[in-house]
């Protein structure tokens, strides 16, 4: 047999291997491919749901609040021009630092306003008709409400109502105080996440599937509804917190990469779609490329240098686009004025945002690897936090996950001040990680402090003037 003969075998084995192996390598990229979408709309639905989750947290608490510290005295017409002064100062301190909300109000029992932030410039309407007003006079429990989304009759603009009855010690209905999110923030954070050409950003109520703000926007009716049979409505009324899945949009129609959070205390769940087309358009380029290659490497040694150069370039592509990933992601971080800290399951600091360098006076070079206690817990209490940790490793007790929590934290220099700490926890390779949100409350708790001063000079002016004061309803 002649050489040639002998090289023809050979020659087929070589092509069956090529193709063999470009079959796998295509196959791998396309898996590679779908795999980092479900990364990306897994990531920022978790930033999604943790913003959410904080503004929402935020916004109860002040509505709890002044539930609870407004004067049911001072909820008469006749009463308002003697407390106006003193709960209008008070409500433009509670939104101080907190951009998302656009307004804190105060209706009496009849649904007209008669306190708010922005007092001055603020619109005396009615808001006897709306939802949120006619469900917290009808509710007994004292719960908090959640409005559907509405056209705000005073900003112009869609937003959402979290409201609560005020009612004196027998139960009587006074009016109702209320706090009223800008959804027009939450379009601008959408704005900064990339999800390609044709992703979409969404946020539903969990307890009747209706819209609450989508990016790109609805075309048509503002409020659309989540169709039965929608595999991410499906999987929140099996009482899932989170998934991934891919189907095709209800609203266009587009193929998709979804992945869902549901928010554990509030009526609400974060959707994020990644277009198929959108995460495979890189591999539809790279395996045309290759399949076109394959056809003309028939001699050996160019399909095995072909080979290399493609492994390098795929391999560059996916180093290029890990590392663009990652500066978006480190861009979103680094924006917030809140300190965004990474740590894992023992406490060691693995991400260290800017807002964390500028808050704590740490760089991110001095606090990576360290035990965050360590940093930025007052020493006194430093035990206290490592044996709280060590219980929740070894048995779940004790755990501040999912609660915001308000403590004293410590800077470099040893100076002290009050932080708001929420902090959520995930499992990567089968080990343990927490993400901590730290926000820094000095203001606000200087606000409180001069609103609990101004109360207490006038208390004191009322007690010391010889005239006589009284109160009838």
């Amino acid at each position: 047999m002649s050489n040639v003969h002998k090289m023809v075998p050979m020659l087929g084995a070589v092509i069956v291997a090529v193709v063999a192996i470009f079959g796998y390598l295509i196959w791998s990229g396309y898996e590679e491919a779908i795999h980092s979408g479900e990364t990306v709309s897994r990531n920022y639905a978790a930033t999604i749901e943790a913003h959410l989750d904080a503004t929402l947290r935020r916004a109860e608490a002040h509505v709890l609040e002044l539930a609870r510290d407004v004067p049911i005295a001072a909820l008469s017409k006749a009463a308002v021009p003697q407390y106006a002064p003193v709960i209008d100062a008070g409500l433009d301190a509670r939104r101080l630092n907190f951009p998302e909300l656009v307004g804190l109000r105060i209706w009496d029992v009849h649904g007209d306003l008669i306190y708010s932030s922005e007092s001055t410039t603020t619109l005396r309407i009615n808001a006897a008709d709306r939802d949120y007003f006619i469900a917290s006079r009808e509710n007994t429990k004292e719960d908090v409400f959640f409005s559907a989304v509405v056209v705000s009759r005073i900003t112009g603009r869609p937003a959402m109502f979290i409201a609560r009855a005020l009612r004196d010690s027998l139960g009587e209905f006074h009016g109702v105080v209320s706090a009223s999110v800008e959804l027009d923030y939450f379009l601008k954070l959408f704005q900064a996440l990339d999800v390609g050409a044709n992703g979409v950003i969404s946020i539903f109520r969990r307890d009747n599937f209706t819209l609450v703000v989508r990016s790109p926007a609805v075309k048509g009716p503002t409020v659309a509804t989540v169709p039965p049979g929608t595999p991410t409505r499906d999987a929140v009324e099996a009482g899932k917190t989170s998934g991934t899945m891919a189907y095709r949009g209800t609203i266009d129609g587009v193929m998709r990469i979804f992945s869902f959070r549901s928010l554990d205390r509030y009526p609400f769940y974060i959707n994020i779609g990644i277009a198929r087309d959108d995460a495979l358009a890189g591999w539809k380029v790279r395996s045309l490329s290759a399949g076109a290659a394959s056809l003309l490497l028939l001699l050996l040694l160019s399909v095995l240098l072909f080979r290399l150069m493609r492994a390098e370039v795929k391999q560059a592509q996916a180093a290029a686009a890990l590392t663009q990933t990652e500066a978006r992601a480190r861009l979103i971080l680094d924006s917030s004025m809140d300190a965004v800290i990474g740590m894992t399951g023992g406490g060691a600091i693995t991400e260290w945002s800017a807002g964390a360098q500028q808050m704590f006076g740490y760089s991110g070079a001095e606090a990576l690897c360290k035990d965050l206690s360590a940093l930025i817990i007052l020493p006194a209490l430093r035990e206290s936090h490592s044996g709280g940790m060590l219980r929740f490793l070894e048995s779940g007790e004790g755990t501040i996950i999912g609660k915001r929590t308000e403590f004293t934290a410590m800077r470099k220099d040893a100076s002290e001040f009050p932080v708001e700490l929420s902090v959520t926890q995930f499992r990567r390779d089968d080990q343990l990680f927490f993400s901590a949100f730290v926000r820094n409350i000095s203001n606000r708790k200087q606000a409180q402090s001069r609103l609990q001063l101004s109360e207490l000079q006038l208390t004191g002016i009322l007690e010391s003037t010889a005239d006589g004061i009284l109160a009838v309803d």
